[in-house]
């Protein structure tokens, strides 16, 4: 939804999200975005965008609740979506972590590792491991484009 000072040049090129995520996050964290390194409730009623290889999928947060959508290829025609392709997880905030459970019953952690203007840079490890900076990724705040 629109509020009334958005201009579709803003929407379009993604300053709208921007505006939406750090007004987001900094109605929570009084401290700056740098300075972010654990999740809280400013997660909830979020979405955010995971850029892979194959194209992009989507991570929309809320109370409890995580559904992350299947990777689709970003086309000509923009961000494609399939809701068919959702796939709904349980999660529970926990010391500043999103503790996931997977359809299997087996859970991922979630761990926030730095906060900035586009996004957030997170990893994900199976419970009773730890984080492998190496395989940390962006979930960036802005809908991904065509090129």
């Amino acid at each position: 939804m629109l509020e009334a000072d958005a201009t579709p040049s803003a929407v379009a090129d993604g300053t709208r999200e921007l505006q939406v995520f750090r007004h987001r996050l900094m109605h929570y964290v009084k401290n700056p975005l740098s300075e972010l390194n654990r999740f809280d409730r400013w997660i909830s009623d979020c979405t955010l965008f995971e850029l892979t290889a194959d194209g992009s999928r989507t991570w929309s947060f809320s109370v409890g609740g995580l559904r992350i959508g299947k990777t689709l290829p970003v086309s000509p025609f923009g961000f494609g979506s399939d809701s068919s392709a959702n796939t709904d997880f349980k999660v529970v905030l926990i010391n500043g972590r999103l503790y996931i459970t997977q359809p299997d019953s087996t859970v991922h952690v979630l761990e926030l590792l730095q906060a900035g203007d586009t996004g957030l840079q997170v990893c994900e490890y199976t419970e009773g491991t730890s984080c492998d900076r190496s395989k940390a990724f962006w979930l960036s705040n802005r809908r991904p484009a065509a090129k």
